[in-house]
């Protein structure tokens, strides 16, 4: 009988421990469901389920930015295919927000994205943990609403003017956001102009520096100049008092011809011949006009711009042996000197004593 209920006694124990198992077990569970039921479910979002496509990549470094426009929002959504652990009929959407750590190009270096939860089911879930990426704020570019303008008197021989004031330039106030403020500085920018050839029209580029308290948040490109090279200004030409020369001269075919400006420099100006220049008679030369010169008060006035220039014929001297006559012992003295005028070319026959 003793050896039965030592039997039963062992076969009891073994029936409650396994009941205290069972009991322990399911008490875990339901903890577990009502600290489930309490937090909720976690929902996880990573990078990777972000959609940052309204942001601009640099495929170089790898990192996102965007171009200044005056505040530190960014502008992110969840991608649609992001598997975020929501259970299947629940109403819950993920509502990301992002923020830059500074408003201004110098100083943005990080987006941070913090979520919110809303929908009907939004209480069986966790908020997901805020995402931190670098990411970075770029100068707005400003347009330039008129170009610049310079002017310079023409030098001969001066291809290169350096430092020419520029004005008459202005930004397109279109592109300052609102309460910035931001301008061109107020000191007058130069340029230099290479290969000027005469007097005109050319083009350059000037760099203009902004100013303001926001000029950081903005950068402008090199300002397009037109640069007018004047004609120098002549108020007088002086002429020589005597242009008469003989046939043959090369003083004639030398003639200078200066003019002056209003500081006394001399310009030489370019001398035209007629056609027949060069063998005797009267000769009319004008001055040329060149389009580097200002001389429009002469236009008019042949008195200033024409002169007459004498070639009279040029006498030579031919000198002769003198000669003994047959049938006559005397020796009779010849002319030792006559005239020959010519006009033109120099007589071969002569060209050759």
């Amino acid at each position: 009988m003793k050896n039965q209920r030592m039997k039963m006694e062992a076969r009891n124990s073994g029936f409650f421990s396994i009941a205290v198992v069972l009991l322990m077990i399911a008490t875990l569970i339901c903890s577990f469901t009502v600290m489930s039921s309490a937090a909720g479910t976690e929902i996880e979002v990573a990078l990777s389920d972000l959609d940052l496509s309204a942001l601009k990549l640099d495929a170089s470094t790898g990192h996102y930015y965007k171009v200044y426009d005056g505040n530190d929002k960014a502008t992110v959504a969840i991608k649609t295919n992001a598997d975020l652990g929501i259970a299947a009929g629940d109403d819950v959407t993920v509502v990301p927000t992002a923020t830059f750590n500074s408003e201004n190009v110098k100083e943005a270096t990080y987006i941070t994205v913090s979520f919110e939860l809303k929908g009907v089911d939004k209480d069986k879930y966790q908020t997901p943990d805020s995402i931190t990426f670098p990411a970075s704020i770029r100068p707005k570019a400003l347009e330039w609403a008129t170009v610049g303008t310079a002017s310079v008197t023409y030098q001969p021989g001066k291809t290169t003017y350096e430092g020419l004031t520029v004005t008459g330039h202005t930004l397109k106030t279109a592109g300052v956001v609102s309460g910035d403020t931001v301008s061109v500085v107020t000191t007058a920018p130069t340029v230099t102009v290479n290969g000027v050839k005469n007097a005109g029209s050319y083009t350059a580029s000037a760099v203009v520096a902004l100013t303001g308290a926001d000029k950081d948040n903005y950068t402008i490109g090199a300002l397009n100049v037109n640069v007018t090279v004047g004609k120098i200004t002549i108020t007088e030409i002086k002429w020589a008092n005597d242009y008469t020369f003989q046939w043959g001269d090369s003083a004639a075919e030398e003639i200078v011809v200066e003019g002056y400006d209003k500081a006394g420099t001399a310009y030489k100006l370019v001398v035209e011949y007629p056609a027949n220049y060069g063998t005797v008679g009267n000769h009319l030369i004008t001055v040329k006009l060149p389009d580097t010169t200002n001389m429009e008060w002469a236009q008019n006035n042949t008195a200033n711009t024409q002169k007459q220039v004498v070639i009279t014929k040029k006498q030579y001297t031919v000198g002769m042996d003198n000669a003994t006559y047959i049938g006559n012992e005397g020796v009779q003295e010849t002319p030792t000197v006559f005239d020959i005028a010519v006009n033109g070319e120099i007589p071969a026959d002569i060209r050759a004593q």
